[in-house]
Formats: structure tokens, C-alpha cells, sequence
């Protein structure tokens, strides 16, 4: 079974940013940031994620796909909007597959749940990326804390392997004297 989070990207950054952080910095700046975010958040979710930005107004023929580890990159082409796009992803998802969607527009929140996937308001997905971070942030300082070789030797070893790193000979360890072989 795979579980599918397709996500609205341009519905999600303005939710994300402020408008602006997003003068300021760029879309496309925006845009790089987000499928970051969403890399990231991934790494502890595990779902397929399609990342969809409408090109409606763009003179784009066909769909644009870039691929970035686990995050599908979805540019639509011109005169399709994120929602139709996402509209017919969710459609073309074979049960029991799950999908989970990220948008705050109304009518694809209604789709998704009549066809029994989950919705997820951009607003609500904003603080779930907040949350994500923080635990993030929490397991490297306790992965950093917990790999510490102070918690796994006594002090007396410790002294001798920092003098061993500085290229002297640590107390208690006798040097060997070279027998000369005749």
C-alpha cells in the first residue's frame, strides 16, 4: 500500500511565508525552500509526495516533472490549474492506497474527503511542518548527546586517549621497547 501527500504548493507557500518574505526572497527562491521543507519532512513521514505548482498563466505545452529524492515536483502546463491537477491525482488512486492532501481550497477539501482520503488545510500543515521541525531538532541534540564517547568510557581512559591524541604517552601505558632481532 502506498501512502500518497499531494500538496498544493503555491496554496501552501502563501500560507507558509508571508507576502512579504516572498518579494524579498522570490518565488522561485519560495518555491526551493518549500520543496526543502518538504524533503525534510518526508524523511520522517515516509509518503509519496507529488508537490504540485500550477503554470496557468505560463506558456508551458506540457507538465514539468523534476524528481527530488522522494518529492515529485509537478509544474502543470499552461491553462491547468494545482487543483485540476490534483483533482485527477486523487481520482486515479487505487484503493487501498491513502492519500492526504494539503490545500486550503473548499471544493478539492470535499473531494478528497468523499473519496475517503484525508485533507489537511494548508494552515494545519504549516504548523505540522513546525512540529516536525522541532522534533527534528530534538532527535539530533539527543542523538548528539546520546553518541558522546564521554558516556561510554570512565575518566581515567579518557585522559589517556586525549593524550594519545595529542602524541603524547598517556599515563599507565608503558611504551614497548623494540627488541632488535639478530
Amino acid at each position: 500500500m502506498t501512502h500518497y501527500l499531494i500538496v498544493d504548493g503555491y496554496n501552501l507557500i502563501h500560507q507558509w511565508l508571508s507576502s512579504k518574505e516572498i518579494e524579498t526572497i522570490g518565488l522561485e527562491e519560495a518555491r526551493n525552500r518549500l520543496v526543502e521543507k518538504i524533503r525534510n519532512y518526508n524523511g520522517y513521514a515516509g509518503y509519496s509526495v507529488i508537490l504540485v505548482f500550477d503554470a496557468y498563466t505560463k506558456k508551458q505545452v506540457e507538465d514539468q516533472v523534476q524528481i527530488y529524492e522522494a518529492v515529485e515536483v509537478v509544474y502543470t502546463k499552461k491553462n491547468v490549474t494545482a487543483d485540476s491537477y490534483i483533482e485527477k491525482l486523487v481520482y486515479g488512486i487505487t484503493r487501498p492506497d491513502t492519500v492526504k492532501v494539503v490545500t486550503s481550497d473548499g471544493n478539492i477539501q470535499s473531494l478528497v474527503l468523499a473519496l475517503g482520503g484525508t485533507r489537511v488545510s494548508s494552515r494545519e500543515f504549516v504548523e505540522e511542518l513546525r512540529k516536525m521541525d522541532e522534533i527534528a531538532e530534538k532527535d539530533t541534540f539527543l542523538s548528539d548527546q546520546r553518541n558522546a564517547l564521554t558516556n561510554y568510557v570512565d575518566g581515567d581512559l579518557l585522559k589517556q586517549l586525549d593524550a594519545l591524541r595529542k602524541g603524547k604517552n598517556p599515563e599507565g601505558l608503558k611504551k614497548e621497547k623494540k627488541s632488535k632481532s639478530s
